[in-house]
């Protein structure tokens, strides 16, 4: 027991002077125009990106900032696990928040996990790693000036399967939630009523966090990659993140693109069918419908999205920057017609 205690302090000394240091290291440095998001939905393959995306010079990730558990400042702010926000709505605590966020100052032993010291030293800009962004990415891109941000998806038995073996924040779902502003409720709320299943309410979770960005206006800041291609085509999946950008691949790149990322599980589902041997027929049946039914219809029983349709829903031709082109406001979007309710 007493070993125990003196391996316990000792370990919370040694997390509490890598924390301090971090905090000295990043001080007044992060240039919150340089950051760079990555969003998903849990289990998509974030983390894998970001430790790709972190061997860019001048760069150190910043691990899930906005987890309620783990940064009771998020809660504080008026986050939910899963916020929603009308991109028109002016939200200062919100905006405040997120600065903060990009400018490195929310800093504790969650957000620094992924995070190594030399990073830190180096670190000029941020990379911010959220899987409860996604819904937010019009707000945030409305509010703020950052570098085009990467919107990662993933096949939604693959992300549900890995999530049913996950040994914790899945065993027992919700029925999904969301506001009243959100882009086509009265429409949504009639398909989430009608669902029984814990597959079903993690799909519809899925597909409620994609649906803001494309139902957003063709001229969008953001890129969307599938995690699907990242894996096949890394190479020119990576050269069209970083073309966005106006930069060159790192070539420290290609030794991550192996690694597993270091928050899999041993449960983990790694090969792109995996699904296919853990959900049955009949829950994959469950979570395409679910899935079509709120309006993403191009992932199936394939392996692969149709890349064809994905495009053309993502209208994948993202600006520079973090900010709407002002002709974006009238621009059409191929969901146009699932907008009214």
């Amino acid at each position: 027991m007493r070993r125990r205690t003196i391996v316990r302090l000792s370990n919370n000394l040694i997390s509490g002077v890598r924390l301090a240091l971090i905090r000295a290291l990043l001080a007044n440095k992060c240039d919150m125009r340089q950051a760079i998001v990555v969003a998903s939905s849990p289990r998509s393959g974030s983390t894998w990106l970001s430790q790709m995306l972190s061997t860019m010079p001048d760069s150190a990730v910043l691990f899930e900032p906005l987890h309620l558990r783990y940064v009771p400042e998020a809660s504080q702010a008026g986050f939910s696990w899963r916020t929603y926000v009308d991109p028109g709505v002016d939200w200062p605590e919100g905006k405040a928040f997120l600065t903060r966020i990009f400018r490195g100052d929310v800093l504790n032993w969650w957000t620094t996990r992924q995070m190594t010291l030399r990073s830190a030293f180096s670190a000029r800009f941020l990379i911010v790693k959220f899987v409860r962004a996604s819904r937010l990415l019009p707000w945030m891109c409305r509010s703020f000036s950052i570098r085009a941000p990467v919107l990662l998806i993933r096949h939604p038995c693959a992300v549900i399967a890995s999530q049913m073996r996950s040994p914790i924040d899945w065993k027992n779902p919700a029925r999904p939630e969301i506001p009243s502003r959100f882009p086509g409720y009265s429409r949504l709320q009639k398909i989430i009523k009608a669902l029984d299943t814990r597959e079903e309410f993690l799909a519809a979770d899925w597909a409620l966090d994609y649906l803001p960005a494309l139902l957003a206006p063709s001229l969008h800041p953001w890129q969307v990659i599938s995690y699907e291609e990242l894996r096949l085509r890394s190479e020119e999946a990576m050269q069209r993140i970083f073309a966005t950008w106006g930069s060159e691949v790192p070539a420290e790149v290609w030794q991550k693109v192996a690694q597993p990322s270091t928050v899999t599980y041993s449960s983990g589902i790694s090969s792109l069918e995996g699904w296919k041997q853990q959900l049955s027929t009949e829950q994959v049946r469950r979570i395409l419908d679910v899935t079509n039914r709120i309006g993403i219809p191009f992932y199936a029983d394939a392996a692969e999205p149709d890349y064809r349709l994905l495009h053309k829903i993502a209208c994948d031709n993202p600006t520079a920057t973090g900010t709407f082109a002002a002709e974006s406001a009238s621009a059409g979007s191929f969901f146009s017609a699932r907008r009214a309710d």
